[in-house]
């Protein structure tokens, strides 16, 4: 006895669909990009455990940073979810501090601005003036400012070409 043509498409169809691995969209500490020092363009951290990277589906991401006299401004903007301003300034030779932190939430529409950020740790890992790299994680808490909760930076990581 066949078996019924129905029966064999179906099942045919079954197996294809488990078969196949969907990709997942990456989240967390995954979903950022790896931590480098070659000029790479990368910028992400979580913010209260949710992804901030300057990509997606946004109207005007920004990635950029300046640098005047001893101090750079690394700005990366999201439309979708917010946006940080770090300032980094020279304590010494080789050894910079962030001296003001500017993030925005979009969506709660909350705006903390310290300086200097007392909780902020970074790490500058490269700083190569002739090829323009900076580079380097931080980390931090921001503490609760009017109806806006504490905020918690973690996993920060940056390897960009400045101007």
């Amino acid at each position: 006895m066949k078996p019924p043509k129905l029966f064999l498409t179906a099942l045919a169809v079954f197996m294809l669909c488990t078969s196949l691995k969907c990709k997942k969209d990456k989240t967390g500490i995954d979903a950022l990009p790896p931590i480098t020092q070659e000029g790479k363009n990368t910028f992400g951290c979580l913010v209260n455990g949710e992804v901030l990277v300057p990509k997606g589906s946004g109207f005007n991401i920004v990635q950029e940073v300046t640098k005047n006299s001893d101090d750079y401004f690394i700005k990366i903007i999201n439309n979708k979810r917010g946006s940080i301003i770090l300032r980094l300034n020279a304590i010494n030779i080789n050894t910079y501090s962030i001296t003001c932190i500017d993030y925005i939430n979009f969506l709660s529409q909350c705006n903390y601005i310290l300086c200097p950020p007392e909780q902020f740790m970074l790490k500058l890992s490269k700083l190569d003036e002739a090829n323009k790299i900076i580079a380097g994680e931080f980390s931090g808490t921001l503490p609760a400012i009017d109806n806006c909760g504490e905020v918690k930076i973690t996993n920060g990581r940056f390897d960009l070409k400045y101007k």
